[in-house]
């Protein structure tokens, strides 16, 4: 075939009005829009799914070029013949920029050019590709398309040098019908994908600019006559029976033909046949006559054949029972003979909105949901399905039901596999113009395209029973594209509730008719709560779109939303912001590994490491926050009736199925320490109920002091496709307490035998000496300098007074127009806490009668402003074995009306590495994040505390702590006890490094043990996008107690 050099125009790839800057042309030759069908030869094959010979991937390696703008590209580069051996090769699926081919840039809001809609840079980066594959012999004479299944921002198609066609929407696929086009033999595919176009205003959605073909290419090989679609509606049992509601829309290539039918069956998943429906009628349009013809103008809807498959015992679909069924359909010629088989899964659900609850199948289950970009941290929204199918197996294990996909459509793998294991999705449109909020929904020229967006997304996945919710998009304003979309979609499916909370903004009330669901995003507590109180709106529930922003260390109070959920009608749960960070994984000349964000390929406008703002690493290490929302979502729940004599209640918070697939074991624990343990008869207690269970208490003997509780685990007792059998489900831990033992002693050093201790006052030192141990006081800084025992140091910086934490994103981002504009800490850092100035009181010392000493240490801080300070007394007393015991009390001015924390921070050498504590752990925990924090015994390292948050900040605190120990590799032990629990944190890295520090690379461990002991310290809140930290989580000024001993051994506590 001859190449027409004038194709290149013919599109609209280049001239003097380019498409890709036509708002109103979205797409040239595009096939319309249809359930991702496979084709198969026989209803055998259909039914097992798996390849078809009709389904050809073009995937793997194709020639590319990358240039700087259309024009730039050679006038034949689409000729069949064209020599590209000096191209470079990339592996399709891609984002070329994570190739070394240009370089990404993220951005928020704010576009990445400065230009108006719809208009784009002058230098729009345009990839090149090219590819020839070789089209097999069984598929001549028959018709064959190719689909492009992503493309960043819009992707032109020629084939064997002649055009194809055009297609914009970077989420959803462009089918071209090229029947007409390939030959037998080899052929060449060229492509071309601008990354700006005026589609490029409607996908400003938080994330990442990386242009490429994200998605499989495939060609597909039909019948001349064809099944086009297949739409299924299956709604859930009623009466013990299942009905399968079945549109086919048969395409011919010709002139269309009578005669054509199709049968259907439902099939389950052992293969039995349930119902079927043969002889479907595939309809024409008439012309025997006028008036015939007349008749049909009114009558006729289209080459679709509609049956009807009802079937008796079939199972309801849920996120816990994800029950599936596949239809099979057969298209026949008018001879009745096969021409083409396909088939398509479904559940039998039922979705509605009324009584302010969203109803799966009638009952209002709650979201413990998450929002889900599509991201890889090396191929970038290049996913695969093993990343995608990771993803959902760690959101299964953690309790997560529902997911909202920000803000697009997925990948249609990815509904299979929610269909599969049993996730509700808001399927939303490609569609957020954030950075033009107000303004393009009320542009003439977008509307069509917009329109669009959300039609070709439910035409495409209207068939999953995973679906629950249509979105109109995000951030996208409000205006008549969303009414038109809303109403179009409401028309072509009913059975769904429409979600936008475009049209709610931050008016919980606003009438909002194309919303089903009040869905705001990081509305406060308080907020949502007045809104149930109100009953101004007596339909709709509130579900929260976005909230619980989880940017680093975050998801403070994620607790008291839950509690809220269960607690005012209405309230039904929300989707946490977000599923994963999106970092770009990075290795240094060195060899160390960390992420890249916005700014670090050296982008002008960026928008920092606000992209990094999931419950997971971008390598998907789960951050602490994801083990607080698998606690407040799980399925069994344990209060106590009487616990002291063993008697507790259970509550199953499942909807649809009971208890009979778990097992339940209990464990008696005294300060960590098992004392009984046994199995626990469970009964199968039905979905939202609850019993009383007796758990076989014998009363174990304690000591003053001591802290007793219950421990339930509830494990699967069957292996599921996300967890093997025995695996946690649920836990719960109820404190066992017991009247005589009410009072808790105080733990202090106890006195021990040995020399008095000497003491030494010079001018500027202090030195206590021991028969074990010599401790020496800077009296010019007021302050402990070095303390060692039988000649081993065991901390070098002594326990002197803190304020500052490495703020954590929700305290405020330290890069970026950001940090102007969110957070406490420009306030900490206008007062001074980060560089407090250290003054010397007072340092006294004198030995006392037992043979000890006492030491007095006062201090005062000064932040910015001279007139206020910290004041600090330290009262140490040393025994003759070299226990310590101090008394630390922190005044904090009225000024500082809400600090970091407030506590003491001392230095150990780095060979204190071994690590145990008896508080709540095993991760971190903080005062409002804390619902999933266990009390025991914890044995790991200070090493393993550092929490790898893609900008270092404030990590690895635990609170509740009775006692913690270090060890020193072939060295001594310390054991640190308090009067109260206390909350500590154990790194080799100092708050200052934390702080200092912007990615992960620029940290290097020190050669000590920092040990920050703490008597209060803030939550954390969601204030980088929400709420801050709650009043009660914070920490007021005033006075301040800390009581607590440092002990030398030689070994650890048993």
């Amino acid at each position: 075939m001859a190449f027409d050099s004038h194709s290149l125009a013919e599109l609209g790839f280049r001239g003097p009005r380019p498409t890709w800057q036509e708002p109103g042309v979205t797409g040239i030759g595009r096939e319309p829009m249809h359930a991702p069908l496979v084709p198969y030869p026989d209803a055998g094959a259909a039914l097992a799914g798996g390849e078809s010979p009709w389904r050809l991937s073009l995937d793997g390696t194709w020639r590319f070029l990358l240039l700087d703008a259309p024009d730039a590209a050679p006038g034949d580069f689409a000729a069949r013949d064209f020599d590209d051996a000096a191209w470079s090769a990339l592996e399709v699926p891609v984002s070329w920029t994570l190739q070394g081919h240009g370089a990404p840039a993220y951005t928020n809001v704010l576009m990445p050019f400065a230009t108006e809609p719809p208009a784009v840079p002058e230098k729009n980066p345009t990839g090149l590709f090219r590819r020839r594959f070789a089209l097999p012999r069984a598929w001549d004479g028959r018709r064959v398309t190719l689909t492009i299944g992503s493309a960043e921002s819009v992707v032109y198609v020629w084939v064997n040098g002649v055009a194809v066609g055009m297609g914009k929407d970077s989420r959803l696929p462009s089918e071209f019908d090229v029947t007409a086009h390939v030959a037998p033999g080899e052929n060449a595919i060229a492509l071309a994908v601008v990354q700006w176009s005026d589609a490029t205003w409607l996908e400003d959605q938080d994330q990442w600019w990386l242009p490429g073909l994200h998605r499989s290419v495939t060609l597909t090989c039909t019948d001349r006559t064809w099944i086009a679609d297949l739409a299924l509606r299956a709604a859930a049992p009623e009466r013990g029976e299942g009905v399968v509601e079945a549109e086919l829309r048969v395409g011919f290539s010709g002139a269309p033909e009578p005669g054509w039918s199709a049968d259907l069956a439902l099939v389950d998943a052992r293969g039995r046949t349930l119902a079927e429906a043969r002889g479907a009628a595939v309809p024409v349009f008439r012309r025997d006559a006028p008036v015939v013809e007349l008749v049909d103008g009114y009558l006729f809807r289209g080459h679709v054949a509609r049956a009807s498959l009802a079937a008796r015992g079939v199972a309801a679909w849920t996120h816990e029972t994800p029950v599936l069924y596949r239809v099979v359909a057969t298209l026949r010629d008018p001879a009745g003979a096969a021409r083409e088989v396909v088939s398509q899964r479904i559940g039998f659900r039922t979705v509605e909105v009324r009584d302010n609850a969203l109803l799966v199948n009638g009952q209002p289950v709650q979201i413990a949901g998450v929002n889900r970009h599509e991201w890889d941290d090396v191929r970038g929204r290049a996913v695969t399905l093993e990343g995608m199918r990771r993803d959902l197996l760690l959101m299964k294990r953690h309790h997560v039901n529902a997911i909202r996909c920000a803000h697009y459509p997925n990948d249609e793998r990815f509904y299979d596999l929610c269909d599969e294991l049993g996730f509700y999705v808001v399927d939303e449109a490609n569609l957020e113009t954030h950075a033009r909020w107000s303004s393009l929904c009320h542009d003439a020229r977008y509307q069509s395209a917009m329109l669009e967006r959300g039609a070709r997304m439910l035409l495409r996945d209207r068939n999953h029973p995973c679906i629950v919710l249509w979105s109109l998009g995000n951030e996208s304003g409000y205006g008549p594209a969303h009414d038109a979309m809303a109403a179009w979609i409401r028309r072509a499916d009913p059975t769904r509730p429409l979600h936008y909370e475009g049209a709610i903004g931050k008016d919980l009330h606003a009438a909002a008719p194309v919303s089903d669901v009040v869905c705001p995003m990081y509305a406060a507590i308080d907020e949502i709560v007045a809104w149930s109180r109100s009953r101004k709106d007596r339909r709709r529930p509130l579900v929260l779109c976005e909230y619980s922003h989880a940017m680093g260390n975050s998801n403070g109070s994620l607790a008291d939303y839950f509690a809220a959920f269960e607690r005012e009608r209405g309230l039904q749960g929300g989707f946490v912001w977000e599923w994963a960070d999106h970092g770009i994984r990075r290795t240094s000349a060195d060899g160390r590994v960390d992420w890249a964000y916005g700014g670090d390929f050296g982008e002008a406008v960026h928008d920092a490491n606000f992209c990094c703002d999931g419950l997971v690493g971008p390598d998907r290490t789960p951050h602490p926050a994801l083990e607080e929302l698998r606690t407040l979502a799980q399925p069994v729940r344990v209060s106590a009736r009487d616990a002291r004599s063993g008697r507790v209640e259970i509550e199953n918070r499942r909807w649809f199925t009971d208890l009979s697939d778990l097992a339940a074991r209990f464990a008696v624990e005294v300060d960590g320490k098992p004392v009984q343990r046994g199995a626990l008869a469970l009964p199968a207690i039905a979905p939202r109920s609850h019993a009383s269970v007796r758990v076989p208490l014998v009363r174990p003997a304690l000591e003053p002091g001591q802290t007793c509780v219950l421990t339930l685990r509830f494990t699967s007792k069957r292996a599921t496709a996300w967890a093997p059998a025995g695996a946690e489900v649920a836990w719960a831990q109820l404190p066992l307490r017991f009247g005589e033992l009410a009072a808790r002693r105080p733990v202090a050093a106890k006195a021990a035998r040995g020399a008095p201790v000497s003491v030494d006052v010079g001018a500027h030192a202090i030195e206590l000496v021991g028969d074990d141990f010599a401790l020496v006081v800077d009296r010019d800084a007021a302050a402990i300098a070095s303390f060692a025992w039988r000649g081993a140091a065991i901390f070098e910086r002594g326990p002197v007074a803190t304020v500052w934490r490495a703020p954590t994103d929700n305290d405020g981002l330290r890069q970026g127009w950001m940090r102007d504009v969110q957070g406490v800490l420009r306030e900490w850092r206008r007062l001074g806490l980060d560089r407090l100035e250290r003054r010397a009181l007072r340092t006294r010392a004198r030995a006392l009668r037992d043979g000890g000493a006492l030491l007095a240490l006062e201090t005062e801080w000064l932040g910015a402003d001279p007139g206020q300070r910290l004041r600090h007394r330290q009262d140490v007393t040393v025994d003759p074995a070299g226990a310590l015991r101090f008394t630390d009390v922190f005044e904090i001015p009225a000024a500082w009306s809400d600090v970091p924390r407030v506590g003491v921070v001392l230095a150990l050498p780095a060979a204190f590495e071994r690590l145990a504590w008896l508080g709540l752990g095993p991760h971190e925990t903080y005062p409002d994040r804390r619902a999933s924090g266990r009390f025991g015994r914890f044995a790991s390292s200070v090493t393993a505390q550092y929490v790898p948050y893609v900008a270092p900040q404030e990590h690895g605190h635990h609170l509740g702590t009775r006692w913690l120990s270090l060890v020193a590799e072939g060295g001594p032990a310390v054991l640190v006890t308090a009067a109260r629990p206390f909350g500590f944190s154990a790194s080799h890295f100092r708050a200052e490094d934390l702080t200092a520090a912007l990615h992960q690379s620029e940290l290097s461990p020190r050669d000590e043990t920092v040990l920050h002991l703490d008597a209060a310290h803030r939550g954390l809140g969601t204030a980088s996008c929400g709420p801050d930290v709650l009043p009660r989580y914070r920490v007021k000024p005033g006075r301040h107690r800390l009581a607590w001993s440092l002990i030398p051994a030689e070994r650890p506590p048993r």
